[in-house]
């Protein structure tokens, strides 16, 4: 049996009423495999993996759900977008809709509106990274306006709770900018989580931390957790090396 015939008896079973939930859990695999060997699937495909995933008794999270995002689908995205906004979804269905919507074919057809919305509605921190995945997404996929970014940032950076706290520096990741305020912010945040977090993140990639050393060198002064410590000791080293390699300016 060639691979099309093979994709075409798949979407069969999928299409098929009387199909059982094995049956179709098999069939939705074939076609995923499909497209992750870049097999250009028939229209309407998408949908009826959508459809399966969503009405299955489990509503789990489904295996390569962000293979489906790359597949453009006007129905697909649109019931995601229903999904995320309604509020009252549950986490793991939840979660189904952002990993598509993350996707390169439906990120940069994301509006603000939507991202604001899971940004007032968190209130754990599993919500905020939610939120964080599809900003990260939207920003690579058409950029978002600065100022929105450090609504969320100082919004988040406010939190009473420490996971949303930590969500914020993933997004100050996003600004293009010293965050020096909020970098001292974090790294003298009462939960040690935070702490590391920034820590870290300081270590990698975020904007503006060659400049941070003197915060860094002072935290390090008083701090008194192992974790936050090492956390911060790995980000000096990496500062000092950031400046050590930067082109000077010719005298």
């Amino acid at each position: 049996m060639s691979s099309t015939d093979l994709f075409r008896v798949a979407r069969g079973v999928l299409e098929a009423p009387g199909s059982s939930l094995p049956s179709k859990a098999a069939a939705v695999d074939t076609l995923l495999l499909g497209i992750t060997e870049g097999v250009l699937l028939t229209d309407g495909t998408a949908w009826l993996i959508w459809s399966f995933w969503t009405t299955a008794p489990s509503n789990r999270s489904w295996p390569y759900a962000a293979k489906l995002g790359e597949i453009a689908d006007v129905r697909v995205h649109d019931d995601a977008l229903r999904i995320v906004e309604r509020g009252d979804a549950g986490s793991d269905l939840r979660e189904l809709a952002i990993d598509v919507l993350v996707g390169k074919a439906h990120a940069r057809h994301v509006a603000d509106g939507l991202i604001l919305g899971l940004v007032e509605r968190a209130r754990s921190g599993r919500e905020a990274e939610e939120a964080v995945r599809l900003i990260e997404a939207v920003h690579a996929a058409r950029g978002l306006d600065a100022g929105l970014l450090r609504g969320v940032r100082d919004r988040w950076a406010r939190s009473p709770v420490a996971g949303i706290r930590e969500a914020s520096i993933s997004v100050a990741g996003q600004l293009v900018e010293d965050n020096l305020t909020f970098v001292e912010t974090m790294l003298s945040d009462p939960d040690s989580d935070v702490r590391v977090a920034m820590g870290y993140r300081l270590d990698v990639d975020f904007p503006g931390h060659e400049n941070t050393a003197h915060l860094i060198e002072a935290r390090l002064q008083i701090e008194a957790h192992p974790r936050a410590r090492c956390a911060l000791l790995r980000a000096l080293a990496s500062v000092i090396e950031a400046a050590e390699t930067k082109p000077r300016r010719p005298r």
